[in-house]
């Protein structure tokens, strides 16, 4: 859930509902009425709202990069049972919750020895410093893969997202796969006469 506060509440919601129809094609439905704050608070990771999804296993202090701030913003990432958690040291709130089914990869950069980024399967990205950048992704990784997601690895280098027709999420066809170990094989052995 996301908390938006307004006098004009009902205006608000009514341009909300026209505009995704009209320019966006999205049905938004709202409630009728307003919710609490305390229920916003207890609810607003939906069905990650409960203690298995946020009790910490494991805890790191990162730097976070983002466009949205031109200094690194100091966070505590948490690993869960299913989640991955950034946290602000200061209030211990939960910033942002991703599920560790949805890790596509991560990513351990070559320029930097503290820089490493985390691949979400929707093309989301996430990019942090940490003095403890080997032994975060060890863990990390131990963690999504022993939450069912077996398919993630550790790259040196981003992911290219031009060379991928469809989305991260699902899975590349057999056929497509030996194809492209074809290719690469036959372009080796021409390399190398």
């Amino acid at each position: 859930m996301h908390l938006f506060a307004s006098e004009k509440r009902d205006t608000v919601l009514r341009l909300m509902v026209d505009k995704a129809a009209r320019c966006v094609g999205v049905n938004v439905t709202s409630r009728k009425e307003a919710v609490s704050l305390g229920y916003f608070t207890e609810h607003r990771l939906g069905h990650y709202s409960t203690d298995e999804h946020l009790t910490s296993l494991a805890e790191f202090t990162v730097q976070k990069q983002s466009a949205r701030h031109p200094d690194p913003v100091r966070r505590t990432l948490c690993l869960t049972e299913t989640c991955l958690l950034e946290r602000d040291p200061a209030s211990y709130s939960v910033c942002t919750l991703r599920p560790l089914s949805h890790v596509f990869a991560l990513v351990r950069h070559q320029e930097s020895a503290q820089t490493f980024s985390v691949e979400y399967n929707d093309g989301q990205v996430r990019s942090y410093l940490s003095t403890d950048r080997d032994s975060l992704l060890a863990s990390l990784l131990d963690s999504v893969r022993a939450a069912g997601n077996v398919d993630v690895h550790v790259r040196s280098t981003p992911t290219p997202r031009g060379h991928r027709l469809g989305p991260l999420f699902t899975p590349v066809e057999e056929e497509v796969e030996s194809m492209h170990l074809n290719s690469c094989s036959w372009s080796a052995e021409r390399l190398h006469r």
